[in-house]
């Protein structure tokens, strides 16, 4: 069974944390699981006139909160666990509201289960002050 070691993280914008995931025993043999991020909540702004005209050409040009996953953990044999970076990306200073997104896990090989906790939150924490 693979599963995070926690429900919830929580990072400052800019900033990077640790996911980890981790099996219930030791791998047997090598297995894999798939990870990936997905937005939550949409994101919240208090903008002057200055502030919105940046907000509207930092999303023309696909800004984003942070770096999506989307990748295959493998466990080799002999593993528990496996941590992997997660990093957020800055707003240009804009005040703004604290965002969410979701971490899962999903197409576990054959012989692996998912775990109870196969989803995790992630709350990005503004560092411009709202």
């Amino acid at each position: 069974m693979v599963q995070f070691d926690r429900r919830e993280y929580f990072v400052v914008e800019e900033e990077f944390i640790i996911l980890t995931f981790a099996l219930s025993r030791e791998a047997e043999q090598e297995v894999t699981v798939e990870v990936f991020t997905s937005d939550i909540t949409a994101q919240g702004v208090n903008l002057s006139i200055v502030d919105f005209i940046e907000f509207i050409i930092n999303n023309l040009t696909g800004f984003n909160d942070y770096t999506p996953l989307l990748e295959v953990l493998t466990f080799s044999t002999g593993e528990t666990r496996i941590s992997i970076p997660f990093s957020t990306l800055g707003e240009f200073e804009l005040a703004e509201l604290n965002e969410t997104l979701r971490v899962s896990l999903s197409n576990p090989s054959d012989g692996l289960t998912l775990g109870e906790v196969s989803t995790a939150t992630i709350t990005i924490m503004d560092n411009d002050g709202t």
